[in-house]
């Protein structure tokens, strides 16, 4: 599961980005020929990047569960447009 000590965050980044490598055709319309999936890959290998939407999807597909987040301070308001 997500929900581990610290010590587990490299497996859990390293399943994460296994996803995105072994299903690279299934992923590749989220890039561009400016930012392909190698950077991507590149990036997130670093230390101190901090996961985007992209990187919960690929972790909800990973361990096959449904990521919600939720963000106390946010107004759902502001982004709808009528």
């Amino acid at each position: 599961m997500i929900n581990r000590p610290p010590e587990h965050a490299p497996e859990v980044k390293r399943k994460i980005l296994n996803q995105l490598n072994e299903n690279r055709d299934y992923y590749a319309s989220n890039f561009s020929a400016q930012y392909s999936i190698d950077s991507y890959l590149s990036d997130m290998n670093r230390d101190g990047v901090v996961p985007n939407q992209f990187t919960y999807q690929l972790a909800a597909d990973a361990y096959k569960v449904k990521i919600l987040i939720y963000n106390e301070g946010y107004d759902l308001t502001k982004d709808i447009h009528i």
